[in-house]
């Protein structure tokens, strides 16, 4: 008996990666085609032109990674609810765009649930501060 309590939580343990999720969509149409608006793992502030969209996220946990390009760059304006952040905790999770030591890039953000960046690509990062 003793034994399959081990094995269960060794199998328990073992199943954590299932509840991680990566998604990659072409732009917002598809993130809204798939739902992922409507299940919470986007804030409602993503740029309409959003394309080449990474997104990874712990079911468990609710931690959170996004990476995207924006087509027309210059006529983005980030939310008036963002502010310069003093220091910006690493991310738990990182998509496959997240440069190394995204949280000390020059201007990240504190956009409240989130923490962002863009880039010297002009790829712009966003982690949960969960």
């Amino acid at each position: 008996m003793r034994h399959l309590v081990i094995g269960g939580l060794a199998l328990a343990l073992c199943g954590c990666d299932d509840l991680r999720m990566y998604s990659e969509y072409e732009d917002l149409n598809a993130v809204r085609a798939d739902g992922a608006f409507e299940r919470g793992w986007f804030p409602t502030w993503m740029p309409g032109d959003a394309v080449d969209i990474h997104e990874y996220h712990d079911l468990d946990t609710n931690i959170q990674a996004i990476s995207f390009r924006i087509e027309n760059d210059g006529e983005f304006e980030w939310p008036e609810r963002c502010t310069v952040a003093i220091k910006a905790a690493a991310p738990r999770l990182k998509t496959k765009r997240f440069p190394k030591a995204v949280h000390k890039l020059d201007n990240v953000l504190n956009c409240r649930d989130y923490f962002v960046v863009r880039d010297e690509r002009g790829t712009i990062h966003m982690w949960s501060m969960w």
